[in-house]
């Protein structure tokens, strides 16, 4: 699908807005005058208050180098996109289609591994009540997908996953997160091929901690490619399926600096890779460590 999309970022509506990426995307368009309110969508939790869990998450990321932005531009939204209506009252819901001219679709569970009911819920069917609101809104929508979406494919092999590309023919292993993300995609596509809404879609790689300072994400345990990278160095072992695996780095601050700056330009491509293209073999970074992992 390849038409001009101009979006109009003065009142930008941001979901799973605690999450790594979200927070800095928040900080990119704090700084961007074109952008005059940004509502951020927070899930109240049974003992922790919306409120109280986005301020932990500036202060981790940022300190309080941005109260004065925020005060000034940002709206704490408490809802749940996995709901209808957001959970939120008619009135309520109302108000917010009203006001938004662009959604930031982060929200998704991006643990890799889990229940496939409760990743489906999350990734494929909240996405889903995404769209009903950019059609009542009329908002376009920058939707936040992986370069996971290319799956796998058999190692005798080479497939290529281009920004041109949906359907290579890849092979998911059951990888809930690959499937559900996939199918996200998919029904995205299908409301921009239908003409029921307008936007882009940014397919993320491996993000990592930000190049200004190298901090990480909060809930840096739930990274499975860190995990996996701190189990191996623990142990002193690389599975041999992993000797000559390629990886990307892609710093979480220029990540978001990239999305706001494509956000900006008015052209026709639909899908973004937004990655590291500096790619590294996985046996070059445990080598880094200087601790000698064995094959096995």
């Amino acid at each position: 699908i390849d038409k001009p999309v101009s979006f109009d970022l003065s009142s930008v509506l941001i979901t799973g807005a605690l999450g790594y990426l979200s927070m800095h995307l928040l900080d990119e368009l704090l700084h961007n005058d074109s952008v005059k309110k940004i509502y951020c969508m927070v899930r109240n939790k049974s003992r922790v208050n919306y409120l109280v869990r986005f301020q932990k998450m500036i202060n981790y990321y940022f300190g309080n180098t941005l109260d004065d932005l925020i005060a000034k531009k940002v709206n704490l939204i408490c809802g749940d996109f996995v709901i209808e209506n957001f959970n939120m009252s008619d009135s309520d819901f109302e108000n917010l289609a009203n006001s938004i001219t662009t959604v930031i679709h982060c929200g998704a569970t991006v643990k890799h591994f889990g229940n496939f009911k409760k990743f489906h819920q999350t990734n494929v069917i909240g996405t889903e009540h995404i769209i009903d609101f950019c059609k009542i809104s009329q908002a376009k929508l920058a939707h936040i997908s992986t370069i996971s979406v290319g799956g796998y494919c058999q190692s005798n092999n080479e497939i290529c996953l281009s920004e041109d590309d949906f359907n290579i023919g890849q092979i998911f292993n059951n990888h809930v997160y690959m499937i559900t993300k996939y199918l996200a995609e998919y029904h995205v596509l299908q409301a921009f091929n239908s003409n029921k809404i307008e936007g882009k879609i940014f397919r993320l790689g491996n993000i990592m901690p930000r190049l200004s300072d190298n901090v990480f994400q909060y809930n840096f345990k739930d990274n499975a490619i860190a995990t996996k990278l701190q189990i191996m160095l623990d142990l002193k072992y690389m599975p041999e399926s992993y000797s000559n695996l390629i990886l990307d780095f892609s710093p979480v601050d220029l990540c978001a600096k990239s999305i706001v700056k494509l956000l900006e330009l008015n052209d026709s491509k639909t899908v973004y890779h937004i990655y590291n293209n500096n790619i590294i073999q996985l046996k070059k970074i445990l080598n880094f460590s200087k601790i000698n992992c064995k094959i096995m």
